[in-house]
């Protein structure tokens, strides 16, 4: 934990970085990214790496409020919000609930389901419970829902830690061994070909939204973290009548989650 106060009687801003998931590199980039803009505006602040004495570090840190600049695991599905919720300290991004549902993709399908928001078909390929002789045949069942080609991807990591697009039945298992070394629970849906886009939300309104388009089939660890490997186009090439469904479904979601920003 590094101090960069001044002493001036400004808030003091915890930036909490790097933690203990698969996107710890990712993380320490945007830990500094957020270094820079803090000390050009000339906020007091201190780096806190969220490791496994995030706890005490945090507790013992006096800060007025953490600035998230966590990824994945352990930094988006929860655990740290829900520390500082105990904590009683202010912090950015999403809350304890909607951080969790969201960094969990079946959750995040059955809700979705539930509430009838398109979503593609999918499977649940749970490895905690499936013995080893049942994997061929569980995955054989979701496939006959989701067809060929598919997309693999375990169930609680992000930037596509893990993901494989199958476009035949030799590469399942391959693609099942690589998000099973992330997680324990697959999720297997349809790939659906098209538009990759992302609509922000903030504070409840639909923002322009972005178009990905990634320089590979599908917008990859790689291609997001990258120079170059992806354009975003603001706003995204749709008029009103096709953008207006994605832009209320968002926001539909987002009440879902009682989640003041999403994306």
């Amino acid at each position: 934990m590094r101090d960069k106060t001044k002493g001036n009687g400004v808030p003091k801003i915890g930036i909490v970085l790097g933690g203990m998931g698969s996107e710890r590199e990712v993380s320490l980039n945007t830990g500094a990214a957020f270094e820079k803009a803090v000390k050009s505006l000339g906020y007091s602040y201190i780096l806190i790496d969220a490791k496994e004495d995030f706890p005490k570090k945090i507790s013992e840190s006096k800060i007025d409020c953490a600035l998230l600049a966590l990824h994945g695991k352990y930094g988006e599905d929860g655990t740290v919000q829900g520390i500082l919720e105990y904590l009683k300290i202010p912090y950015t991004g999403s809350g304890v609930m909607a951080s969790s549902l969201a960094m969990n993709k079946v959750a995040t399908k059955q809700i979705l389901t539930h509430w009838d928001v398109p979503t593609a078909e999918f499977g649940i390929l749970d490895l905690t419970i499936t013995k080893n002789s049942e994997i061929k045949s569980e995955v054989q069942k979701i496939v006959k829902k989701t067809g060929i080609p598919l997309v693999v991807k375990p169930n609680q990591e992000g930037s596509a830690v893990g993901v494989t697009i199958v476009h035949n039945e030799k590469e399942i298992a391959a693609a099942v061994k690589l998000a099973s070394q992330y997680d324990k629970v697959i999720i297997i849906e349809k790939y659906i070909p098209g538009m990759e886009i992302t609509v922000p939300i903030w504070f409840g309104e639909a923002l322009p939204i972005i178009e990905i388009r990634p320089k590979s089939e599908f917008y990859d660890y790689k291609r997001k973290y990258t120079a170059g490997q992806t354009e975003y186009i603001l706003p995204a090439p749709l008029n009103n009548t096709r953008g207006q469904p994605f832009c209320f479904r968002n926001q539909y979601v987002t009440w879902l989650y009682r989640d003041q920003s999403f994306s």
